[in-house]
């Protein structure tokens, strides 16, 4: 049933490991918050703002045996790679965006690249209030 739940929700990422002996990796968190008050969306959520804010933007991986190995992180919006790092893991990435006026509709999506694995999020989703938009207008499947 968790699995189906989550399904429903968004709240999965994939995961590709190549060779299958190689080391996998493990999205911890992936989230995004105002700056200014409100909980944590993840994926599959939608942040909707009603002015301009800024956003934070919340990454943690790690290796899933605890290894320190290295690895790439880009933070995506709508397609486009607003912040990148690298660096062993486990692995703590802060990315603070302003969003100006007026705001417009994007998503947000994690990609990260280590030796023999790679991880790519489901998307947050960020619309003004006033502007509902489906995830199928926004471009993001």
């Amino acid at each position: 049933r968790g699995v189906v739940e989550a399904l429903r929700q968004g709240r999965l990422y994939a995961v590709g490991q190549f060779p299958p002996e190689g080391v996998a990796l493990r999205l911890d968190e992936f989230s995004i918050e105002h700056e200014t008050d409100g909980p944590r969306a993840q994926a599959g959520d939608t942040v909707l703002l009603a002015s301009p804010d800024a956003l934070r933007v919340h990454v943690r991986v790690r290796a899933r045996d605890g290894e320190a190995v290295p690895v790439s992180l880009r933070v995506i919006r709508s397609g486009q790679v607003v912040a990148a790092t690298t660096g062993p893991t486990p692995l703590s990435f802060l990315h603070v965006e302003e969003i100006g006026k007026p705001v417009t509709p994007a998503y947000y999506r994690v990609e990260v690249k280590g030796r023999y694995a790679e991880i790519l999020s489901n998307p947050i989703f960020v619309r003004p209030t006033s502007n509902p938009v489906s995830a199928a207008e926004s471009g993001a499947l």
